[in-house]
């Protein structure tokens, strides 16, 4: 795939149960020669650890890209559509996983719309120590309690203002 012949990718975010998957597959499928762009959701690297494995099952078909690549394909106008996979309705907005505030706001400011579909929960310390979430051995993330962590697992509140801005 290069980057200059396609326009139609859907990136996928959040925490994904295997019913909204299909869910988006179906969203996806309505444009004929698009992509479900997989981020890997730094620092757990749910995209590889956790979605890349029920895609592949699933059979449905998808590339795997870098989280600071999504911003290079924003600006490109290649993103047609975010899907997010929230966690929780709050009167304030939707709860998501660690990077989903960053792809919705990048769908905010540029204009892409953004899916809003329930998602599932993981257990985040299955995904610890895994490449992303230590350096040079020392990890950033730990089983500890949460005082503890360098990096404390978190649920970031995208906005109702951002999800439903005027386009």
């Amino acid at each position: 795939m290069k980057i200059d012949e396609v326009d139609k990718l859907f990136l996928l975010t959040g925490i994904a149960k295997k019913t909204s998957l299909k869910e988006a597959f179906e969203i996806v499928n309505k444009e004929k020669n698009s992509y479900v762009l997989l981020p890997e959701l730094r620092p757990y690297l749910i995209g590889l650890n956790y979605h890349a494995p029920i895609l592949k099952e699933t059979g449905i078909p998808f590339v795997y890209i870098t989280d600071n690549m999504a911003g290079y394909l924003f600006e490109k106008r290649k993103i047609k559509k975010t899907i997010f996979f929230y966690e929780k309705r709050t009167d304030k907005g939707l709860l998501g996983v660690t990077g989903s505030l960053y792809f919705c706001l990048l769908s905010a400011i540029h204009k892409v719309p953004i899916e809003p579909l329930p998602g599932g929960r993981v257990k985040l310390d299955e995904f610890l120590n895994r490449n992303a979430s230590d350096i040079d051995g020392t990890a950033l993330i730990t089983n500890e309690e949460p005082e503890n962590y360098i990096i404390p697992p978190m649920r970031e509140l995208i906005r109702w203002d951002i999800l439903w801005q005027e386009k």
